[in-house]
């Protein structure tokens, strides 16, 4: 793929073109398959000129359409969504940030796992900063937390339904805040981010991560965070195994 170097006027957040027309030679993205200084066609994925009614490209051999895994509609190989039932599909690799088309279901780049997933979006509740979620319709601030009820994640900006392995939005592109409500692993309960225990079914929580812990965990199988554990007479940091305090002699097992 040709590389061009200057960031003209109309590039995306200052990341440069990447190739230019085939008919009329301004510099473009050549994912997105189209001109519009001269409405010219062309693929995606080497730049070559298309017909309109092609569904192959004649130079790469490129699929110019797929149809929805969900609806069954046939869309261009640069659609970014469905527009019959709000399926978003990636088009740049979340590991190594390569151009992807059509829908495979690894980065030709890196091989990387790629999810097409359907994206409902939520409503601002009128006169509120609340949003209401568009799986169950309850009422809650997208920004601190899931939704209370069913635990479905959505964009503050754009309101469309998350997924754990999105940090970035899908479909408006906004970074995502981290949360600090999330639900305790043991019971369900909102619970804060940080908290060591908590406070309904008094399950042990990594403060980092929110995972469940054993009693005696010195590091969280999740995220691997190391812990210390505190002598209760004296306050000094003592190894988790410990069965005396090597400084006040506390013994712990009293």
């Amino acid at each position: 793929m040709p590389v061009v170097d200057e960031i003209p006027a109309g590039s995306r957040e200052d990341i440069p073109f990447n190739g230019h027309c085939p008919q009329c030679h301004v510099p473009l993205y050549l994912e997105d398959g189209y001109c519009e200084a001269c409405s010219q066609v062309f693929c995606p994925a080497c730049g070559a000129v298309v017909g309109e009614e092609d569904s192959h490209c004649g130079s790469c051999g490129m699929a110019l359409t797929f149809c929805c895994p969900f609806c069954d509609r046939e869309l261009e190989t640069t659609a970014a969504s469905c527009p019959d039932c709000q399926a978003f599909f990636p088009r740049y690799c979340p590991a190594c940030e390569a151009v992807v088309l059509g829908i495979p279901d690894n980065c030709p780049a890196c091989s990387h796992p790629l999810v097409a997933r359907q994206r409902p979006a939520g409503h601002r509740v009128a006169l509120s900063t609340l949003a209401a979620c568009p799986v169950c319709n309850a009422h809650f601030h997208p920004g601190r937390s899931p939704c209370p009820a069913c635990w479905t994640r959505i964009c503050p900006r754009c309101l469309r339904q998350l997924y754990p392995e999105d940090e970035t939005c899908p479909a408006c592109g906004s970074e995502l805040p981290a949360l600090r409500i999330i639900p305790c692993p043991g019971c369900g309960k909102p619970i804060e981010l940080g908290s060591p225990q908590c406070p309904v079914c008094e399950q042990e929580l990594c403060p980092e991560c929110g995972s469940a812990l054993g009693p005696d965990a010195e590091r969280c199988p999740e995220c691997g965070s190391e812990f210390e554990t505190y002598c209760p007479g004296c306050e000094t940091a003592v190894p988790a195994d410990a069965l005396v305090c090597p400084i006040c002699g506390l013994d712990f097992e009293e």
